[in-house]
């Protein structure tokens, strides 16, 4: 009920008015208005419990002075963005004084400072003050007093319920978004515990009306992730996927705009709110399929960050966005570790195969970069991740020093090369391997594979120089061979009396085999 309807301002008559004084304003007001509505106001005002209403409308315990005072602010609505409790009116009269200056007339700011003032004033509301103004009016007027505390709260919850009308009448004309806007603003500036009583009916009032704008913008983004999908279900390029996840993104931060009010109000009441947290989980079901399942890491980090976002006062989905979070940047950083290794490996073996007499200082080479990388991985990264990269450097190693060994021979560079892979090998199966290619080599080198301690005083294949006792001996072991086998000719001649032309032949043909063999 607004103040022109009610029967005590048409009456120009006050809560403290006795029936008698009713009667005489009654047919005083009968001149100045229709006789039938004079006469029904009054009959409303004289009915105890009718009136009622007419009271909690009004302003109770306020001077007839005091209330021509109020009529006269209504009517000029001066400096209504500054508007103070100047006349120390009880809760229930200043809010009704609020409600009546809310206009769709009035500027935005105006009206947005009503609202504020007006959620905040009936928030304050006390029944048993209430009770008490009525009842202290009515003394005074000799009408019985209100003993039933749920008359009051009825007619409490139908103030309530004039309240939100005259705010939405000015919200109705309002942008979808600034009408959201606004409500988040009047949400995030709420210090109370509890939500107020009269912003919580105006978001309950939104979600009802724009229930099915809402659905429309959640069926977009819906439909965005069954594109995705079937997109990645068969051949697609990068930069196509990049486009709809980007779309993806903006249409669910355009969904959050309508939805954010809600969203705050129902975690004010420590719940969540369900249609967000459906929709939520669908879009991070999207980000784990691309990232598990299609590698596409970079695209699912980025729709988890618009997640976090967006669902913030969606404990559920935000707290999951952050996990998913942590562990995506990780996968990625792996990622990145596993690509810079991957392309020295791969370095490695390129060069190798162009330059094999340059294996070992390629493999050196190969271990001074990877080193730093494999104790950050170590430091920073999980075991597993760790021995996965350090076993591949190890096998590369193994395969270096393999190729190394067959070309050129030289068996001590390569078991040192396979001693370094051992110290990256972190697989039982590759620690194995390694080692029997040490024992292969050294047995190449004809030592026991017990006999490590004598490698370094090998020479193998790989010196070009050997030294001068090296060459003699071998001299004079080549000539002890032939006059050993000449001594062993002659007796075979002598037995079988072959002819000397022939025993020639058959010496030169040896001795020349034993020069080419030692060759």
């Amino acid at each position: 009920m607004y103040l022109i309807e009610n029967p005590f301002y048409l009456l120009k008559a006050s809560p403290k008015d006795n029936r008698k004084k009713l009667l005489k304003l009654a047919d005083e007001a009968a001149f100045d208005m229709d006789s039938i509505k004079a006469n029904e106001s009054r009959s409303i005002l004289s009915n105890p419990r009718k009136r009622l209403e007419a009271e909690i409308s009004f302003f109770p315990g306020n001077t007839n002075i005091e209330n021509k005072k109020i009529f006269n602010f209504i009517k000029t609505k001066n400096d209504l963005d500054n508007l103070q409790n100047i006349w120390g009116l009880n809760t229930l009269s200043y809010a009704n004084l609020i409600a009546n200056l809310i206009d769709k007339n009035n500027s935005d700011f105006e009206n947005i400072y009503l609202i504020r003032l007006l959620i905040n004033t009936f928030n304050e509301f006390d029944l048993s003050e209430i009770k008490f103004l009525i009842n202290e009016d009515r003394s005074t007027s000799g009408f019985p007093e209100v003993e039933n505390n749920k008359d009051i709260e009825d007619q409490i919850n139908s103030r309530k319920s004039f309240y939100l009308g005259c705010i939405k009448k000015y919200t109705s004309e309002l942008n979808l978004n600034i009408y959201s806007s606004l409500l988040v603003s009047l949400i995030e500036e709420s210090n109370a515990i509890k939500e107020p009583i009269l912003l919580s009916g105006l978001i309950d009032s939104f979600e009802l009306q724009f229930k099915q704008y809402v659905l429309t913008e959640e069926e977009k983004v819906t439909s965005i992730i069954e594109n995705i999908k079937t997109m990645t279900s068969s051949n697609y390029t990068k930069s196509t996927l990049k486009k709809l996840v980007i779309r993806l993104n903006k249409e669910l931060r355009e969904w959050d705009k309508l939805v954010q009010p809600i969203q705050l109000s129902t975690q004010k009441r420590g719940l969540e709110h369900i249609q967000s947290k459906n929709l939520g989980l669908k879009v991070r079901n999207l980000a784990l399929e691309l990232n598990n399942t299609h590698n596409e890491r970079d695209l699912a980090h980025s729709i988890t960050l618009n997640l976090m976002d967006v669902f913030q006062e969606v404990t559920t989905i935000s707290d999951l966005s952050k996990k998913d979070s942590e562990v995506i940047n990780s996968l990625r950083e792996e990622d990145k570790v596993i690509s810079e290794v991957m392309e020295y490996i791969t370095d490695a073996k390129n060069n190798a195969k162009e330059k094999p007499n340059q294996t070992f200082i390629i493999s050196e080479k190969l271990i001074s970069l990877c080193s730093p990388l494999l104790e950050d991985v170590k430091e920073n990264h999980t075991d597993d991740f760790y021995c996965f990269i350090s076993d591949k450097v190890a096998l590369c190693l193994n395969g270096l020093a393999v190729s190394y060994g067959n070309r050129t021979k030289r068996f001590k560079e390569s078991i040192s090369i396979l001693k370094n892979a051992l110290n990256f090998s972190a697989e039982a199966d590759t620690y194995e391997l390694i080692e029997d290619n040490i024992k292969i080599y050294m047995q190449n080198l004809g030592l026991s594979v017990h006999d490590e301690s004598s490698l370094n005083n090998v020479n193998d294949n790989f010196n070009e120089a050997k030294g001068k006792i090296g060459k003699i001996g071998d001299f004079f072991g080549m000539v002890f061979g032939i006059f050993s086998l000449i001594f062993i000719i002659i007796i075979f001649l002598s037995i079988f009396s072959v002819s000397p032309g022939a025993a020639l032949f058959f010496l030169c043909l040896f001795v020349l085999s034993i020069i080419f063999h030692k060759k």
